[in-house]
């Protein structure tokens, strides 16, 4: 059999390789005719044998590198991604997760042909691009890879989108449109500031000088530092921001692409296109401390070489970026205070007034990722003689690692009892009680990862019951029951939760789900034993700016022996309106429900709702369904956090009911 490779001598210098099928010659790099002989020799027997020369380079690298034969592109992937931190490490974790890579996920880098990165590239993006250079070039420099996949000068062109700032009239389109009262705090800073979503949502109240009027704060992408001196406008709107700890408590935990999704959604709903920038300055990424540089087209800026420092006029600042930065802030605490009068008229009870009160902050130690907390006093006083008194907090520190909330309450009340199950609830038959209930509960979760938390919680109360002697109509139910009856109940419960809502009081997006399961035990003090399980989901979408769409599904069970208050309520919270508490009550219990809610300004908007349920004493008797209807205004009370002020009206299957509330229903 013939050859392909022969040896050739040019000038009697260097020996080469002359490819009789291809008519080229090849230099061997030798003057040496045994080396340069072995060299032909391995030549033509790679020619003959492929699959069994890549066995033997394997034998030959594995000597020297002994996971030469099990390192694929993730493992490249993933030590790139242990090296990096913050931001970047993020960035990474985002880009190794790209579809593309899943064609050279798990092949052997020693493997790799160019065939297969350019796969790749073609089923990728921009960012692919520059991700798998960087991938290439770092196996290259570990000396991973024998040799360059792609030559260099053979990679394709990268081309980046055009990018643009937001406009004056689209920044003003986009802040009217806007209901989120933080997210829009946030982007009238983000113009008046001239930085990212990123930057802004990470202020906190002590990046801020009072006494010279500046904010101060490390640019998130490249660690440069900024000092911002501050307009008129941009001070006014740091005046009703928090004080200490981070000035926008929810947005600053939201990731980085989320809140750029929202933007998106927002620019998409008010047919604004081609925005890449929340802000109308050159990127901060732009200016150098120290030898500054500003982007092409900059032309409202002054220079001062000798101080290291460059300054754009802003609509509502002067930026400037120098070395060091001054310390400044206050520690005021800014919070904002809640307090509304709300009249009532229940089926239950009659007509009366309630008055609440509640506090809302972020201390400063909670974290930037902590929503805010709150803490609140109330009590209400009714025509029939009802009264009752409560206090509660609710806070979370640690980033949002941990949630905690306690209540205190104490009633005294006067209502019919209209016994159990629906057939109880239709009759009608309603002897007056007289109950009094003193009890508190205190609530523990701890972030698990991903929105997840889990925890316990412990109730204590303690609940006197009696029954008027002069009626004579007493239902079934109440049958044998003694006419006093005190009892001390005492409870462990178990807790699971996910919240992704992008605001505690008025979410517009997101879900919130909860698990909870209550078990009272003699063990504990309970003079009953029994348990309650409930599972709640809450769903929020934006259909459009200022229309929002919330859908709620609800189910409770109790097992064991329960006195008839522990037993699920139709009726109870917002579960579902238009009915009197208590009217349908028994062991199991379904609702479900959608409220759509319409800000048609500032301070006032609308609200339609409707939903469906039922209460059974076992799972095969749901045979009576109970609908709910009604419709709703809102006026806001707290401007910062979005707190409403309720009035709904509802109906039910015989009852209509009026509520005045702080809050949405769900």
């Amino acid at each position: 059999m013939k050859e392909r490779y022969r040896l050739f001598l040019r000038r009697k210098s260097v020996y080469y390789a002359f490819d009789n099928t291809t008519k080229t010659f090849e230099s061997l790099k030798t003057k040496d005719k045994a080396e340069a002989a072995r060299l032909l020799m391995a030549m033509n027997e790679a020619g003959k044998q492929p699959a069994m020369n890549l066995g033997l380079a394997r034998v030959y690298l594995k000597h020297s590198d002994p996971m030469v034969t099990q390192r694929t592109w993730q493992h490249v992937l993933d030590e790139i991604t242990k090296l990096k931190s913050g931001p970047t490490q993020y960035r990474w974790q985002t880009a190794a997760k790209d579809k593309a890579f899943d064609l050279i996920r798990s092949r052997l880098l020693i493997e790799t042909q160019a065939e297969h990165f350019l796969q790749v590239l073609k089923k990728g993006t921009v960012s692919t691009n520059a991700y798998l250079r960087k991938t290439h070039n770092f196996a290259l420099d570990m000396n991973w890879l024998p040799a360059s996949v792609i030559p260099r000068r053979q990679w394709p062109a990268i081309h980046f989108k055009e990018k643009r700032a937001i406009t004056l009239a689209e920044h003003q389109q986009i802040i009217a449109a806007e209901t989120n009262t933080e997210r829009k705090n946030l982007y009238q800073l983000c113009w008046h500031l001239g930085a990212s979503q990123g930057d802004i949502a990470a202020l906190k109240g002590e990046d801020v000088d009072w006494t010279n009027n500046t904010v101060s704060f490390f640019r998130k992408k490249t660690g440069v530092p900024v000092l911002v001196h501050l307009g008129s406008e941009a001070l006014n709107l740091l005046k009703d921001l928090p004080a200490e700890g981070p000035l926008f408590p929810y947005l600053s935990k939201v990731r980085a692409g989320d809140r750029a999704t929202e933007f998106k959604q927002r620019c998409m709903q008010l047919k604004i296109a081609g925005v890449t920038r929340t802000f109308p300055l050159p990127d901060l990424d732009d200016v150098k401390v120290k030898g500054v540089r500003v982007l092409p087209g900059a032309d409202n800026y002054s220079e001062s070489s000798s101080q290291g420092q460059v300054s754009f006029d802003a609509p509502g600042s002067t930026l400037s970026v120098s070395v060091p930065i001054p310390a400044g802030g206050t520690t005021t605490n800014k919070g904002e205070f809640v307090a509304a009068p709300i009249p009532f008229l229940s089926p239950s009870i009659g007509f009366g007034i309630g008055l609440g009160a509640g506090y809302i902050y972020n201390p400063a130690f909670a974290g930037t990722n902590a929503p805010p907390w709150v803490t609140g006093l109330g009590g209400f006083y009714s025509d029939n003689g009802s009264w009752g008194a409560g206090a509660a907090h609710k806070m979370n520190w640690s980033e949002d690692r941990w949630r905690l909330t306690a209540a205190l309450g104490y009633a005294d009340l006067k209502y019919d009892f209209l016994g159990i199950g629906t057939g109880a609830g239709d009759a009608g038959q309603s002897p007056p009680l007289r109950q009094t209930a003193a009890g508190g509960l205190l609530k523990l979760l701890r972030g698990v990862g991903n929105h997840w938390y889990l925890g316990g919680s412990y109730d204590l109360g303690y609940v006197q019951t009696s029954i008027e002697t002069s009626v004579l109509n007493i239902p079934p139910a109440l049958a044998g029951v003694p006419l006093k009856l005190d009892t001390r109940l005492s409870a462990f419960g178990l807790h699971l939760q996910r919240d992704t809502r992008d605001s505690t009081f008025y979410p517009a997006t997101g879900t919130l789900f909860n698990v909870d399961g209550n078990f009272f035990e003699p063990a504990l003090g309970s003079d009953f034993r029994f348990q309650t399980y409930a599972l709640a989901y809450n769903r929020y979408f934006s259909l459009a700016t200022n229309h929002v769409l919330a859908l709620r599904g609800y189910g409770r069970a109790t097992g064991g022996n329960a006195p008839f208050f522990a037993l699920a309520s139709f009726g109870s919270g917002a579960d579902l309106r238009g009915y009197t508490p208590g009217r349908y009550r028994d062991n199991l219990m379904f609702a479900v429900q959608a409220e759509y809610r319409w800000r048609f300004t500032e301070r006032f908007g609308l609200v339609a709702f409707g939903g469906v349920g039922s209460v059974a004493p076992k799972i095969d008797e749901f045979d009576v369904l109970l609908p709910s209807a009604g419709a709703g205004l809102r006026y806001v009370l707290a401007k910062k956090n979005n707190v409403s002020l309720r009035f709904d009206a509802a109906w039910g299957r015989h009852d209509h009911t009026f509520y005045v509330g702080v809050g949405e229903a769900f």
